[in-house]
């Protein structure tokens, strides 16, 4: 929990336009989700390789 909100902080620190944001969660696997915007808010999202290994149920 400590890193999340080390990031947190940095992240505040940063002009509000700063765009590409990476947030992290460390639990048992590991998820990145990277925000950009472009006219509106859309959420790209990134599993850890061996996790999209385990769960073939996440493939759309």
């Amino acid at each position: 929990m400590d890193v999340v909100q080390n990031r947190q902080s940095k992240q505040k620190r940063m002009p509000q336009n700063f765009i590409p944001m990476w947030v992290g969660w460390d639990l048992n696997i590991k998820v990145k989700i990277k925000i950009m915007k472009k006219g509106r808010d859309y959420f790209e999202l990134e599993l850890d390789e061996d996790f999209i290994g385990q769960s073939s149920s996440w493939e759309e």
